[in-house]
C-alpha cells in the first residue's frame, strides 16, 4: 500500500509497504535541477551534489564511506535538469542509520574550500569526457539546441567557465535556498511501515526550513533545426526528436510503448 503524507515544513513523504522483501530503499529527491539554475550559476546543482558526499558537519566522505559499507548498504545519488536525488539501499533493520546518513548527507555539508577546489578537477574531467564520448556529446547538442535560449538546454555539468567561477559562498546560497522542506519529497519502499518512516523523517528532517528561494521558471520555446559537428571517427551518431506529450497525460503510457517498438529494446 502507498501512503502519501505531508509534514508541518512542506516535506512530502511517500511509502509504500513490501512485507515480502528484506531490504528498504529510501531517497531525497529534490525538486530542483539545472533548468533552475541562473546563467553565471550553471552546473551548480550538480556541484552541490558532488560536494554533499564529500564531507558533513559531523561525518568525514571517509566516515560516510564506511558507514555504509559497514552495514552492505548501496549509497548514490545523480542530478537531472528538474531534479535531484540522494537514496540509500539496505536490510530494513538498517534503516534508521540509512536516515541518519542521507539527513546527514543532505542537511548538513561542510563546502570545504580544499575539497571544492579538488572537485572542480573532477567535474572539469566529466565535461571533457562528454566531448570526447559521441553517444553523449550528440543529445547533449540535441538538447542544446532544441530548448535553445532556455535553462533547459543548457548543460547539467556546466561550462567549464562557470565550474571554475563556483565559490564556497555562492554554493551554500545554492544550498540554502534549495534544500528546504518544500523542495523535498523522500520515498521509501520495502519492509516498512508508514509510522516507523514517518518517526525517523520528522526527527532527521523535522528542522528543515519550509522556504527558501522562490521558483521562476518559464516554459521553453521549441527550436526545430538541424545541427552538425563533424569529428574524425568511425561511427555517426543521429538524434532524431520532437515534442511529446506532457508527464500528466494519459497517452504518455502509449508514446513510452512507441518508444519500446522504435528502438528501446536494442
Amino acid at each position: 500500500m502507498v501512503v502519501r503524507e505531508i509534514l508541518d515544513n512542506g516535506l512530502r513523504l511517500i511509502t509504500e509497504t513490501m512485507p515480502h522483501v528484506r531490504s528498504v530503499t529510501i531517497g531525497v529527491w529534490l525538486t530542483r535541477g539545472s533548468r533552475h539554475e541562473s546563467d553565471e550559476r550553471s552546473g551548480i546543482a550538480h556541484f552541490v551534489e558532488h560536494m554533499l558526499f564529500k564531507g558533513s558537519d559531523t561525518r568525514s566522505a571517509e566516515d560516510i564511506a564506511q558507514a555504509i559499507d559497514s552495514i552492505g548498504g548501496q549509497l548514490d545519488a545523480f542530478t537531472a535538469k528538474e531534479y535531484a536525488s540522494y537514496y540509500i539501499k539496505v536490510l530494513d533493520e538498517h534503516l534508521p542509520l540509512a536516515v541518519d546518513l542521507l539527513s546527514d548527507i543532505v542537511l548538513r555539508p561542510a563546502f570545504s574550500p580544499d575539497e571544492i577546489e579538488r572537485e572542480k578537477k573532477v567535474i572539469l574531467e566529466e565535461i571533457k569526457m562528454v566531448e570526447d564520448t559521441p553517444d553523449d556529446l550528440v543529445h547533449e547538442l540535441f538538447t542544446q539546441h532544441f530548448w535553445e535560449g532556455h535553462p533547459l538546454g543548457r548543460p547539467i555539468l556546466g561550462s567549464k567557465e562557470t565550474v571554475e567561477a563556483l565559490t564556497a559562498d555562492a554554493l551554500r546560497a545554492y544550498f540554502r535556498g534549495a534544500y528546504v522542506g518544500s523542495n523535498i519529497i523522500i520515498s521509501a519502499a520495502g519492509n516498512i511501515q508508514h509510522a516507523h518512516v514517518r518517526e525517523l523523517i520528522a526527527t532527521a528532517f523535522g528542522a528543515v526550513a519550509a522556504q527558501g528561494e522562490p521558483l521562476n521558471g518559464t516554459p521553453p520555446a521549441i527550436l526545430r533545426q538541424v545541427i552538425t559537428r563533424t569529428k574524425e571517427l568511425e561511427q555517426s551518431h543521429l538524434v532524431l526528436g520532437t515534442t511529446c506529450y506532457p508527464q500528466k497525460h494519459d497517452d504518455r503510457y502509449v508514446s513510452y510503448i512507441l518508444n519500446t517498438v522504435l528502438g528501446g529494446s536494442m
